[in-house]
């Protein structure tokens, strides 16, 4: 996918189409659970529409990119991943047109409306256009993208407009099945038909590397004893992000936590980045150990990701790791610590 800025030709069709769809109101009879699907006339794949506003809070339309972005939607649905998991902010990938104020709109947004000679006035009305990926900042939206979710919004407003007066629309009665507007045709001028699909979602590759350096974790059994000691291990992005450069798209390079769950004291706190984070948190890991001479008894742990990070470890020490709901001492000293930072 290309990079480059959209043009003010696709930048005036989006905000026209924003502007539609605001004045639609369409969250006064929809909420996020009414989900239906775009498939993108340019690359084939879905994007999977939902509308903001029911609640009184965010008022737009997100659209969930392809299997990763319709996982993660599932799973903030379903209350599989709590929205108090730090990392929760991290699952959305997906375009997001959002009514917000003036002051929460970057100079470059200001300066686009302004170059299109728009105007909005008052609270929430001004149009927010982002792009959300795991692991990196809001950013920007690219031209393909802004063709896309300029797209996506129109079909939003024919979908939400015959919704309101059928709600079978969405709901036809296999719950497998879901809405999808499809182009036929020209790709350039295509006309939009409804098809109903079951999402096939792709695999995800089961589990993370778990190669360790045996003779390391040998020397740390005979050389340590278990402490009777507790652990919390949050392994997760961090709270702030890095930004190397004015141009370049901020990101947040993962972060291993290791906390003394009885007297709440930091153990160490290593930060990681892309590509070689599960070697970098290891190893890390095992020089910890390796300067100590214990181990803990038991490790709690709240995502599967730290499990199988720490397995080829914890496994050969014997040490017990249990998979919590939630890590409380551990949230408490990331959320301060993301407080402290803003």
């Amino acid at each position: 996918m290309t990079d480059q800025h959209p043009t003010m030709k696709e930048y005036a069709a989006l905000y026209e189409a924003a502007h539609r769809f605001k004045e639609l109101r369409c969250w006064d009879w929809m909420t996020d659970e009414d989900l239906f699907g775009v498939r993108n006339r340019e690359t084939g794949d879905i994007g999977w529409c939902c509308v903001l506003g029911n609640l009184g809070q965010v008022y737009g339309l997100v659209i969930y990119l392809g299997d990763e972005g319709l996982r993660g939607y599932i799973k903030l649905q379903t209350g599989e991943v709590d929205l108090h998991d730090p990392d929760s902010p991290h699952l959305q990938k997906c375009l997001m047109l959002s009514f917000d104020d003036r002051d929460q709109l970057e100079k470059e947004d200001l300066r686009v409306i302004k170059q299109l000679g728009l105007t909005f006035r008052g609270r929430n009305a001004w149009p927010l256009l982002r792009n959300y990926e795991p692991g990196y900042v809001p950013w920007f939206i690219t031209s393909e993208q802004a063709r896309f979710l300029a797209d996506a919004i129109k079909q939003a407003i024919n979908v939400t407009v015959r919704f309101r007066k059928n709600t079978d629309l969405l709901y036809p009665g296999d719950e497998d099945l879901y809405l999808v507007r499809v182009p036929r045709g020209s790709r350039t001028s295509p006309t939009w038909h409804d098809e109903y699909i079951k999402p096939e979602l792709a695999a995800v590759p089961a589990g993370i590397d778990d190669r360790i350096d045996e003779i390391r974790v040998q020397k740390i059994k005979m050389n340590s004893k278990p402490s009777g000691a507790t652990w919390e291990i949050g392994y997760c992005y961090a709270p702030t992000p890095i930004q190397e450069h004015p141009s370049m798209r901020p990101y947040c390079p993962k972060m291993l936590v290791v906390i003394d769950h009885g007297s709440k004291l930091i153990v160490t706190l290593h930060v990681a980045e892309d590509p070689h984070v599960v070697d970098e948190c290891r190893n890390h890991f095992l020089e910890l150990l390796e300067t100590m001479n214990h181990f803990p008894s038991h490790i709690f742990v709240s995502r599967e990701e730290a499990r199988l990070l720490l397995d080829p470890i914890t496994s050969r020490l014997g040490i017990i790791v249990h998979m919590m709901d939630r890590l409380d001492v551990f949230e408490d000293f990331y959320f301060s610590m993301f407080e402290y930072m803003r």
